[in-house]
C-alpha cells in the first residue's frame, strides 16, 4: 500500500481531468474575483503535485500570515490543455 492510499479526502481529483482543471481555474481566478476555492486538503495535494505554490501575505494583524495559492508553470500548462 502506498502513502496516497491511506490519505483521507477525495482521491479522484487527479483521475478526473475536468475536476482538476476546474480546481486550477478557481485558484487562478481567486486573485481578482470572489470564487469558491478547493478545500485546503485539495490545495495541499495540488501543492505536493507541483501544480500550485503558496505565498505568505502579511495581513497587518497578529498571528500567522495568510497563505495565497497561485499556479506554477506546470499548473498553467495543465489548465491550458483542455
Amino acid at each position: 500500500m502506498t502513502a496516497t492510499d491511506t490519505r483521507r479526502g477525495r482521491k479522484e481529483i487527479f483521475q478526473k481531468r475536468d475536476q482538476l482543471v476546474q480546481a486550477l481555474r478557481a485558484i487562478h481566478k481567486s486573485t481578482g474575483e470572489q470564487v469558491t476555492l478547493p478545500s485546503r486538503f485539495l490545495q495541499m495535494r495540488l501543492n505536493e503535485a507541483g501544480l500550485i505554490d503558496f505565498q505568505d501575505v502579511k495581513t497587518g494583524g497578529r498571528g500567522r500570515p495568510q497563505k495565497v495559492a497561485y499556479l506554477t508553470r506546470d499548473g498553467l500548462a495543465t489548465m491550458a490543455t483542455i
